[in-house]
């Protein structure tokens, strides 16, 4: 009879009437585990699983009911020492989460953490399901400088005390395939006792194949005989279930929280080995933290098409990181450069810096160093945003940087029909070019006044307008004000 004093947190809550279940998917998927542990258990540990002989080859099943008698039998008489979250191990008895080796050292940052309380809480709740056995994914997203990477640090350095994290982060020029998940593998290894960790491998059916991504794992797996017509998608394909196995394994003795950063930068194979962890370790304590700027992907690219489908899938989580309020960014200014920054200082950043926390930071202290003007339109841009900036709008085409160098003219809000008065393009020139300016994220439709725009950050319409020299500015200027009172005299017009 089950002691109701001490519930097993793998399986929360009461089983109904017998269930058949038809497949290791499903077997796994009832017990919250991965399909390589209840198949281990099935061999080593008598989990009570049926084949049927006569019908066709590998057809398989269980009853929920003989599974909860089976767990019933497995559960020790005591569990008061076992902490408060005990799992199944890799022998199928229950034993407590371990604490992990050392970790990496996360990145810090100087000054308090601000004005992201509700998104700590949420990931508090996501990290509540991870301990019951149920693999999770959030997806951050956000500008750069929004503090998608700082956010997942500060989670992640309140649970790493007794949490395994693995990071690995993606650039703009890659090294390779895979090398995040190479990083990762590493940290992995590292962060496994070398006692566990060469039986840990010669019992994942793939970890040969890791191999490939990490050489220095080859002194620790057992060579097989080599596999008649391997495809390199085969290959692939153990690789990817090699590595799931691992994390899996791994999540049997503490909580896996894995920190993915700048996916918009990721290689094809790292995302589709991304989505292959995710759903094959979605029975483990897995939490996986992808960070991207959702301004640098192209909606038709392979990244956007993969990271939609993951946000799909009912184990994701969306975080979209926005700006600061205003009193928010004078706790962070009072947090960088001092409780006596002079209020100008925040005024004029508020102004200019839309909430972005980089942004604010870098603002406020150029101010401080340089003595700047109490003048918000006086005031210049450090180098760091400004080359942020440049880096994203050399990211469009010539075309559409220019037709945005014209729009910034006439203000932050513009009108489709001013600009078209001052670009000399076609209409459909003209309209393919605000296209990709808004799946950038660059502007911005109203959706109240099709043909009106603005800009989504002032600093981005800042940089553009600082590009053009001043006595274009002074040019455009008197073109803008001529379109204006045409278009105006044109409205007042009698009918004929």
């Amino acid at each position: 009879m089950a002691n109701d004093s001490h519930p097993i947190t793998l399986f929360p809550r009461q089983r109904a009437a017998a269930v058949q279940l038809d497949s290791w998917k499903q077997i796994a998927g009832y017990l919250k585990r991965h399909e390589t542990t209840v198949r281990r258990w099935e061999k080593s540990e008598g989990l009570p699983v049926h084949r049927l002989f006569h019908s066709k080859l590998g057809s398989l099943y269980a009853y929920s009911s003989e599974l909860d008698a089976w767990v019933e039998s497995r559960r020790p008489d005591r569990l008061a020492d076992s902490g408060p979250n005990p799992v199944f191990g890799r022998t199928g008895e229950i034993v407590p989460f371990e604490r992990p080796a050392p970790q990496a050292a996360l990145p810090s940052w100087p000054g308090s953490f601000i004005a992201r309380g509700a998104e700590l809480a949420t990931l508090s709740r996501v990290w509540e399901a991870v301990r019951t056995g149920c693999g999770q994914l959030v997806l951050v997203t956000g500008e750069p400088g929004i503090g998608k990477t700082r956010l997942a640090a500060e989670f992640a350095r309140s649970v790493g005390g007794r949490t395994t994290v693995l990071t690995g982060g993606c650039e703009p020029e890659m090294i390779g395939p895979f090398a995040p998940f190479i990083e990762i593998l590493r940290r992995l290894v590292r962060s496994t006792p070398t006692p566990t960790l060469r039986p840990l491998l010669r019992s994942i059916a793939g970890s040969v194949e890791l191999v490939q991504l990490l050489p220095e794992l080859g002194k620790h797996v057992r060579s097989p005989r080599p596999l008649v017509g391997t495809t390199p998608e085969g290959r692939r394909y153990r690789m990817f279930d090699g590595f799931a196995d691992f994390l899996a394994a791994t999540s049997e003795r503490t909580p896996v929280l894995v920190l993915l950063e700048d996916v918009q930068w990721a290689d094809q194979g790292s995302l589709l080995l991304l989505r292959h962890l995710v759903r094959s370790t979605c029975g483990g304590a897995i939490l996986f933290i992808v960070t991207y700027r959702d301004t640098a992907l192209d909606g038709t690219a392979p990244t956007a098409e993969i990271l939609s489908e993951l946000r799909r899938d009912p184990s994701t989580t969306h975080l979209a990181l926005r700006g600061l309020t205003e009193d928010h960014v004078g706790d962070l200014i009072a947090a960088t450069t001092g409780p006596e920054t002079p209020r100008w200082v925040v005024s004029a950043v508020a102004a200019k810096a839309g909430g972005n926390p980089l942004f604010i930071t870098e603002m406020a202290k150029h101010l401080i160093e340089t003595n700047g003007p109490s003048d918000a339109v006086t005031l210049e841009l450090p180098e760091t945003i400004r080359g942020l900036l440049d880096r994203r709008l050399l990211r469009l085409s010539e075309a559409t940087r220019k037709l945005l160098a014209l729009a910034s003219v006439v203000g932050r809000d513009f009108h489709v029909s001013v600009v078209e008065g001052l670009a000399h393009v076609s209409e459909v020139a003209m309209l393919d070019a605000l296209d990709e300016a808004v799946a950038a994220k660059i502007i911005v439709e109203d959706s109240r006044s099709p043909g009106r725009f603005s800009f989504t950050h002032a600093l981005i319409r800042e940089v553009l307008y600082g590009s053009m020299t001043a006595a274009r500015r002074v040019r455009l200027h008197h073109q803008v004000a001529q379109v204006i009172e045409g278009q105006a005299a044109g409205s007042c017009r009698p009918p004929t």
